[in-house]
C-alpha cells in the first residue's frame, strides 16, 4: 500500500497537469478567436510574416476594390494605400506594371500576392510599409579583403560596403582582435580602402569616413560603436543656413562617398532633401546657397553616378529646384522668382505653330512659353530643370524634314473601231434632195427625183418598166469604216514635305439646269421661276502621301479616280459620268518606279437590221440588211518615281 506522502506527491501531479491542460485550452481558443483562418487539423499554428504586420498595422484587413490594367506598380501601390488608409513608402526603382482586378479583397492578400509574384520584399517601420526591390543575397565577405604584414602590427583594408559586423568578424579571424560591435551598427554598411597602417590607426580612419567610432577597453577588446552626437554639417562660403522645419524622427541619414574624380556613391534611404543638400555640396567643394525651406522627402540608392545626374534625379519629383549662378548654385522652392530662368529657344528646321501644339502638357507645367515668330523662336520661362528639359525635347523635335519630289506619268490609251454598212429606203414627210459624201466613206441619201431618173434609166432594157416612185421617197446608201487610236501623255511633278499630302486634277466641268417654281399670294397667286446652273465635274485627281523611313525607303499611301462625261438623258438633264478609282499603300525605295492601274475599259457593239430572209442570204444582204459594228478599249497606266531631296 502506498504512503500517505506518496499519495500526495501524486495528486500535485495530477493538479500540475490539469492546470496545464487549461492553458492549453485558452491558447486554442484564443487563436481560433483571433486568427479564424487557421484550422486545428492540417495546418500548422505558426504566424505568418503578413500576419505579424496585420497585427501591428490592423489596416492590413481592410477591403479593397480596385481594378487596373497595365498601371506602373508605384500608382497602383499609391491608389491602394490612398484607399486603405495606409502609410507606404515605395521604392522609385519599381518600375514594372500590374495588370489585375481585385474585388472585396483585403490589403494584406493583395501586398502577399505582389510579394510572391514580383520580386519585392515588405518591412514595417512603425506603422509605415517599407516596399522595395528585393535585394540579391551576396556573400557579403567577397567584398571584404584583409591584408597582415608578417611579424607587424600593419594591416591593409578593402572594404565595399560591407555590414560592420562581417568586417569585425573577419577581422577578428585574420588578427585575432577582439573586437564588439554595438546593435545599433550591425547592418549598418561600410566601406574603405587603407594601405599598411597599424590596426587601431585604421580602424580610427574606417570609423570617421563611415561616421561611427571605434573604443579601446581595459582589457584591450576593441568596441564598435555609433557617434555621441552628430556632427553639425559644414557650411559653405555662401548662405547655407536655412530654415528645416519639423523633422520626423522616421527620417533616415544620407550616406554619400566620393569614389572617383566625377563619381559619386549615394545611400539615402528616405531622407530629407536638405540633409542630403548639406552634405553633398561641401564634400564636393561646390558652393551653394538654400534660399527657403525644402520640405521634401526623397530615396535614392545609387552605386556610381555623376553630380550632375545626380542632380537630376535629386530634385525630380519635387517641390525644390536649383539654378547655377556665378560659379554657384542656388537652391530653394521652384515658385522663388531667383530660381526662375529664361531661355530662348530657336527652331533651325520647323516652325513655331507646328511645333507647339505637339508638346506634351506634363512637359509645360509651370512653364510660360511665349511665341517669337519674327525669329522662329520660343521663350520659355520657369523653373532651371524644367526649362532644361523641355528646351531639350524641342531640340530633339527641330530635326530636318525631307521633301520627297513625285514624278507621275499618266498615260490613257483608247483604241476605237467602227463598220456601218447597209442600204435604207422609206417614205419621209417631205420630199428629200439628194445629198452625201462618196470619198473617202459612202453616206448618201437619194431623194425621189434621183431614183426616178435611174428607174427611167433602166426602163425601156426589152420588158423591165419599173415605174415611178412618190415624191417624198427616200434611199439611203452606207458604207463607213473607222479606225481611231487616242494616246494622251501627261507628266507632272509634285514634291511636298514628309508626311504631307501631295495633289493634282486635270478635267472639265459641264453645267446643267435646275428650275425652281415659287407659287406665292391666297387670293391671287403668283409664281416666279428660278433658274440656276449647277456644275458638274469629271476629273483625273491624284493624292499622294509619301512617308520617309529611317532606312530612306518611302511609303506611298496613293488615291487615283478617273471619271468622264457620257450622253445626257435629256437636254436639260445633268451628264451622265462614269468613274475609275483606286486605292493603295505600298512602300518603295528611294527613286524606284512603280506601275499602278492598268484599269481598262472594253465596249463591244454589233447590230443588224434587214428583211426576214432575204436580210440573212450572202450578197443579197448587202442590198437588203445594213449593220453597224464598233469596239472601243480605253486603258489607263499611273506611273510613280519618287525621290527624296535631303
Amino acid at each position: 500500500m502506498p504512503s500517505q506522502s506518496h499519495w500526495r506527491i501524486f495528486q500535485q501531479r495530477i493538479y500540475r497537469i490539469n492546470q496545464y491542460l487549461k492553458y492549453i485550452n485558452c491558447f486554442v481558443i484564443l487563436s481560433l478567436l483571433f486568427y479564424p483562418g487557421l484550422s486545428v487539423r492540417g495546418q500548422s499554428p505558426f504566424i505568418s510574416p503578413m500576419d505579424s504586420l496585420a497585427i501591428a498595422i490592423p489596416a492590413l484587413n481592410n477591403k479593397v476594390d480596385i481594378t487596373v490594367s497595365a498601371a506602373p506598380v508605384q500608382e497602383f501601390l499609391r491608389g491602394l494605400a490612398n484607399q486603405a488608409a495606409i502609410n507606404m513608402n515605395i521604392d522609385p526603382s519599381l518600375n514594372f506594371t500590374v495588370s489585375n482586378n481585385f474585388n472585396g479583397v483585403r490589403v494584406r492578400d493583395v501586398l502577399q500576392f505582389l510579394k510572391e509574384n514580383f520580386d519585392i520584399e515588405i518591412r514595417a517601420t512603425g506603422n509605415i510599409l517599407n516596399i522595395r526591390k528585393r535585394n540579391v543575397e551576396v556573400n557579403p565577405k567577397t567584398r571584404v579583403k584583409i591584408d597582415t604584414e608578417l611579424g607587424t602590427d600593419l594591416i591593409s583594408l578593402t572594404i565595399s560596403q560591407v555590414p560592420i559586423r562581417v568586417v569585425a568578424t573577419e577581422i577578428t579571424a585574420q588578427t585575432g582582435q577582439n573586437i564588439v560591435v554595438t546593435p545599433s551598427l550591425g547592418e549598418i554598411s561600410v566601406s574603405c580602402f587603407i594601405r599598411n597602417m597599424p590596426l587601431f590607426g585604421a580602424l580610427e580612419k574606417m570609423a570617421i569616413g563611415n561616421n561611427f567610432s571605434v573604443r579601446k577597453t581595459e582589457d584591450g577588446v576593441l568596441i564598435f560603436e555609433p557617434l555621441v552626437a552628430p556632427v553639425a554639417p559644414v557650411q559653405n562660403m555662401m548662405n547655407g543656413n536655412a530654415p528645416r522645419g519639423n523633422r520626423n524622427s522616421s527620417t533616415g541619414t544620407p550616406d554619400i562617398q566620393l569614389i572617383g574624380k566625377d563619381s559619386i556613391r549615394i545611400y539615402a534611404p528616405n531622407c530629407h532633401l536638405d540633409d542630403i543638400v548639406n552634405k553633398l555640396f561641401p564634400m564636393l567643394n561646390k558652393p551653394f546657397n538654400i534660399l527657403s525651406a525644402m520640405d521634401d522627402v526623397v530615396s535614392l540608392k545609387y552605386e556610381n553616378i555623376t553630380f550632375e545626374a545626380l542632380l537630376q534625379e535629386l530634385f525630380a519629383g519635387t517641390t525644390a529646384t536649383y539654378k547655377m549662378e556665378n560659379g554657384g548654385y542656388r537652391i530653394g522652392k521652384r515658385n522663388i522668382v531667383e530660381l526662375e530662368e529664361s531661355q530662348v529657344v530657336p527652331l533651325k528646321f520647323r516652325t513655331i505653330d507646328s511645333i507647339i501644339h505637339i508638346i506634351p502638357a506634363q512637359l509645360k507645367k509651370e512653364v510660360e512659353i511665349k511665341q517669337y515668330p519674327d525669329m522662329n523662336s520660343l521663350i520659355l520661362t520657369g523653373a532651371h530643370d524644367r526649362v532644361k528639359n523641355l528646351a531639350q525635347f524641342i531640340q530633339n523635335l527641330d530635326k530636318r524634314i525631307p521633301v520627297v519630289l513625285i514624278e507621275i506619268l499618266i498615260i490613257d490609251y483608247t483604241n476605237t473601231k467602227a463598220l456601218s454598212t447597209g442600204i435604207s429606203a422609206g417614205l419621209g414627210t417631205q420630199p428629200t434632195t439628194t445629198s452625201g459624201s462618196i470619198f473617202p466613206s459612202v453616206d448618201i441619201s437619194l431623194g425621189s427625183s434621183t431614183v426616178n431618173n435611174l428607174i427611167n434609166g433602166l426602163n425601156g432594157f426589152g420588158w423591165v418598166n419599173l415605174g415611178q416612185v412618190k415624191s417624198n421617197f427616200y434611199v439611203t446608201l452606207k458604207a463607213l469604216e473607222q479606225d481611231g487610236i487616242i494616246d494622251l501623255k501627261s507628266t507632272p511633278q509634285l514634291a511636298t514635305l514628309n508626311g504631307h499630302k501631295a495633289k493634282m486634277s486635270i478635267g472639265d466641268t459641264e453645267y446643267y439646269q435646275e428650275q425652281q417654281n415659287n407659287i406665292f399670294g391666297a387670293v391671287t397667286t403668283q409664281s416666279q421661276v428660278i433658274t440656276t446652273y449647277k456644275p458638274v465635274e469629271a476629273e483625273l485627281a491624284v493624292s499622294i502621301r509619301p512617308i520617309v523611313d529611317a532606312s530612306d525607303e518611302v511609303t506611298l499611301e496613293i488615291k487615283v479616280e478617273q471619271s468622264s462625261f457620257t450622253a445626257r438623258i435629256s437636254q436639260y438633264a445633268p451628264p451622265g459620268k462614269v468613274s475609275r478609282k483606286f486605292e493603295s499603300l505600298i512602300r518603295v525605295k528611294d527613286q524606284d518606279m512603280i506601275l499602278l492601274g492598268g484599269l481598262e475599259e472594253n465596249d463591244r457593239k454589233d447590230t443588224r437590221s434587214g428583211l426576214p430572209l432575204l436580210s440573212r442570204i450572202p450578197v443579197l444582204n448587202w442590198i437588203f440588211a445594213s449593220r453597224e459594228k464598233s469596239t472601243t478599249k480605253a486603258k489607263l497606266n499611273i506611273f510613280i518615281k519618287p525621290t527624296i531631296i535631303h
